[in-house]
């Protein structure tokens, strides 16, 4: 019979994450955030929903952050299943987009020159800082970045997740 639970697109690389930190003598760690609730959100009002409407941040809304991805489209992540969509749905439309991105956390005083080494964003904290986020290129993959307090999240899709890994722990050395 087929093994049919949910899994992360990156519980086989959990040992190579772990390496990245022992690579750098712990200046950046790398981990993943398993299982996350992902929703994609398209409203015209955004005011409604208390979603962020300036460009490129993030804010918590409703326990969950919701990333500011474009003109009337957002991304809702939570660590908890979402318990209604229907409070979502009042305002536009709404998608389960859970299995289309893996979420890493990068993390450490290393973590944003490690980052900066694949990524044309400038990352310094003057300009980048807690609440930003932006759909870019990391060692040619395309993501999205949010950062926080002082991790920065990196949502890939699935099939870029390996690759990405692989480029964190040659980025490393």
């Amino acid at each position: 019979m087929a093994d049919l639970r949910r899994r992360s697109p990156l519980e086989h690389r959990a040992l190579d994450l772990a390496r990245i930190a022992a690579i750098t003598a712990g200046a950046v760690q790398v981990s993943e955030m398993s299982l996350l609730s992902q929703i994609n959100i398209r409203t015209a009002d955004p005011v409604l929903l208390g979603l962020p409407t300036s460009p490129n941040t993030w804010e918590n809304a409703r326990n969950s952050d919701a990333l500011w991805l474009g003109p009337n489209e957002w991304l809702v992540v939570s660590a908890a299943v979402a318990e209604s969509y229907a409070d979502w749905e009042r305002a536009g439309s709404v998608v389960d987009v859970s299995a289309s991105r893996a979420v890493l956390e990068v993390s450490g005083q290393g973590a944003r020159d490690l980052l900066a080494k694949g990524c044309a964003l400038d990352l310094h904290p003057s300009k980048w800082t807690s609440g930003a986020c932006a759909q870019t290129m990391l060692a040619k993959a395309p993501v999205i970045l949010q950062q926080r307090s002082k991790t920065t999240r990196i949502f890939v899709r699935p099939s870029f997740a390996d690759y990405l890994v692989e480029w964190f722990l040659a980025a490393s050395t």
